[in-house]
């Protein structure tokens, strides 16, 4: 067991899995989503295990973040 086992994963908050419904998307691909909202600049380099993974993070790119889930996410950071 590593110490990062112990911490829990940003994808299973409730807020981000509502948000995620609410859009349609998964909730891996809302919160890269809510990363790449904050600054049009960042360079991400998520972990990808399976082309699936991989097809998912290429999504977020897609997901358009809303008033209203921005704000229900900014209360987590």
């Amino acid at each position: 067991m590593s110490a990062f086992d112990r911490i829990p994963s940003p994808t299973e908050h409730a807020v981000v899995q509502k948000v995620a419904a609410r859009l349609g998307a998964t909730p891996a691909a809302v919160c890269l989503a809510w990363i790449l909202a904050h600054d049009e600049h960042t360079a991400l380099i998520p972990g990808t295990r399976t082309v699936d993974h991989l097809e998912d993070n290429l999504r977020a790119a897609d997901v358009q973040l809303d008033a209203a889930a921005l704000t229900e996410l900014d209360t987590l950071s």
